[in-house]
């Protein structure tokens, strides 16, 4: 129960400190629009490309200019777009790797993005179900742009709701 309210506060929490929220209330846009941003994901069909460990660490990690990409249930995601994932930024640490384990115990720990060294067939259930929210999130929110090559389940297109 604890950690549902956890991650509902730190939603309501990102949700007010969102540039997007804070513009609603100053009347800069309308609620519909911010809705509509989330409510129709970015994302209707999965990509067709594949890309390694390494490219997504060494290419794709935010740093001295190139993309920022995160992988989440071994689909990748562009997440250049957003000030915070770029170098510098809070979520910066997520660039270039594959990150479930760290979303499904929701642990922003470097521990936790080592490829290899922690699987998410070691998540309880409850992580589990954490993990496949923000599958769905960043599904919705971030452009897929690919298929991580060493990724050993199936990866599936997450669910839109």
């Amino acid at each position: 129960m604890i950690a549902a309210l956890s991650f509902v506060g730190y939603h309501r929490f990102r949700l007010y400190n969102d540039p997007g929220f804070k513009d609603v209330v100053r009347g800069k846009t309308d609620f519909t629009t911010m809705l509509n941003d989330e409510l129709n994901p970015v994302n209707t069909e999965m990509p067709t490309a594949t890309i390694t460990i390494k490219d997504l660490d060494t290419k794709f990690n935010g740093l001295s200019g190139t993309p920022s990409y995160i992988s989440v249930k071994g689909l990748v995601h562009d997440v250049s777009a957003k000030d915070a994932y770029r170098e510098g930024g809070g979520y910066h640490i997520l660039a270039g790797k594959e990150a479930s384990v760290a979303f499904g115990k929701f642990k922003l720990n470097a521990e936790f993005m080592e490829w290899g060294k922690h699987d998410v067939k070691d998540l309880t259930e409850k992580e589990m179900k954490t993990l496949d929210e923000w599958a769905t999130f960043f599904w919705k929110k971030y452009p897929a742009v690919g298929i991580l090559e060493e990724w050993a389940s199936p990866v599936v297109k997450p669910k839109s709701q």
